[in-house]
């Protein structure tokens, strides 16, 4: 794939943008439940158990998907 066919392809791709923001958390307060993340595969099926009991990584998801 040539790279004008890929860029057209992501244009609407631009991470430079005024609207991404920085994490509204210090990464530090939440290292047990970034590394709980880091070794667990997240499916619909395992999702409301890992939130229920950590609830925390609700904060960690608004950051990554931009929610708030």
């Amino acid at each position: 794939m040539d790279y004008i066919n890929f860029a057209s392809k992501i244009s609407f791709f631009e991470f430079t943008q005024n609207e991404f923001k920085e994490q509204s958390f210090n990464c530090d307060e939440y290292e047990q439940e970034i590394n709980l993340l880091k070794k667990q595969q997240i499916n619909i099926e395992n999702l409301s158990e890992l939130l229920r009991t950590n609830p925390k990584i609700i904060d960690i998801f608004e950051e990554l998907f931009q929610l708030n």
